[in-house]
C-alpha cells in the first residue's frame, strides 16, 4: 500500500517521514531532536525517543535524553528515566543498554539458580568476590576465613583459621 493518497481536494497526504514529527498544522516534517527516533507517522515531538542507554529526566518528553548513569540501564528506545539496576549491582560504564549489563560489585556474589534480575548478596565467611561478574563467591580453601567476616572482596582478605589450630604455609616452603 502506497504512503502517498489524493484526497477529494486534490492534495497528496504523506506520511510523516521516520525520526521527524507532523503536527495538524505542520506544512513540512520537524525533525526529531538529534540522536532521538520516531516511527513514520508520528504526529507530537512526545513520539520522539530516546535510544537504548539513555532516558528522560522525570520521564517527561520535553527533557532532553541523557545517557544512564553507573548503576542504571534503558534497553529501548522510551521516553521514561532509566531503570536501577538490582541491589548490590553496578554497570561498569555509563549508557548500559540492558539488565545484563548490571553485575554484582565487589564482596558480593550469585546464588547458583539466579537470575539476572536478583540481587546479588554479601559473600559469607570464607569467600571473596572481586565483583564484575554475576557469579558466586569464590571459596578460599578448607579451614579459611575471611577478614571482613562478610562481603570480601579479594583473596587477600582470606586467613587461615587459628580457632582451628590452623597456620598458613608458604607456598615455598613446601617445595
Amino acid at each position: 500500500r502506497s504512503s502517498r493518497a489524493a484526497n477529494e481536494s486534490q492534495q497528496v497526504c504523506e506520511r510523516c517521514p521516520a525520526n521527524h514529527y507532523c503536527t495538524t498544522v505542520a506544512i513540512h516534517p520537524a525533525p526529531c531532536p538529534l540522536g532521538e527516533f520516531s516511527s513514520e507517522g508520528s504526529s507530537d515531538i512526545s513520539d520522539c525517543k530516546c535510544p537504548p542507554g539513555s532516558g528522560r529526566e522525570n520521564s517527561v518528553s520535553t527533557n532532553p535524553c541523557r545517557l544512564c548513569a553507573h548503576g542504571f540501564f534503558a534497553s529501548s528506545h522510551s521516553n521514561t528515566e532509566c531503570e536501577a539496576c538490582p541491589d548490590f549491582k553496578n554497570t561498569s560504564a555509563p549508557a548500559a543498554t540492558g539488565l545484563y549489563n548490571c553485575t554484582c560489585i565487589a564482596g558480593y556474589g550469585i546464588q547458583p539458580q539466579d537470575h539476572l534480575e536478583n540481587a546479588c548478596l554479601p559473600c559469607g565467611n570464607g569467600f571473596f568476590a572481586s565483583g564484575g561478574s554475576n557469579a558466586q563467591c569464590t571459596h578460599c580453601g578448607w579451614g579459611a576465613v575471611t577478614e571482613p567476616q562478610s562481603a570480601a572482596t579479594s583473596a587477600d582478605s582470606c586467613f587461615c583459621s587459628f580457632l582451628q589450630g590452623l597456620l598458613r604455609v608458604s607456598q615455598e616452603l613446601l617445595a
